[in-house]
């Protein structure tokens, strides 16, 4: 893996993200409220059934993934290089999913 340059996380923005549908999960237990489709658009980037979480104190979205088959873990099929990026991301892809459907955490 290429080395990243450390970059202020406050200085990282994501491109524009665009929801292209979102499935509530009907009776939801513990954090888990969804699925989302997003597109980048720039990116010319689809990232399909992104688990959309709220706690009541913090959201967020997981990339998409896939059971391992042991212990009940799960493993990303997607990441970023670097954890201010995916942060980064992680805002504009909750701003995105607010604007579409205001309700989402319940």
């Amino acid at each position: 893996m290429r080395e990243v340059a450390n970059i202020p996380a406050e200085t990282i923005t994501a491109p524009p993200v665009v929801i292209l549908a979102w499935h509530a999960v009907p009776d939801p237990q513990g954090s888990l409220r969804g699925y989302v489709d997003l597109q980048i658009p720039r990116w010319r980037l689809r990232l399909m059934s992104c688990a959309a979480f709220s706690n009541g104190e913090n959201e967020w979205i997981a990339l998409p993934s896939r059971p391992t088959g042991k212990d009940g873990k799960w493993v990303p099929l997607v990441a970023f290089d670097d954890q201010q990026t995916a942060q980064a991301f992680g805002r504009a892809a909750i701003a995105a999913l607010d604007g579409y459907a205001p309700r989402w955490r319940g």
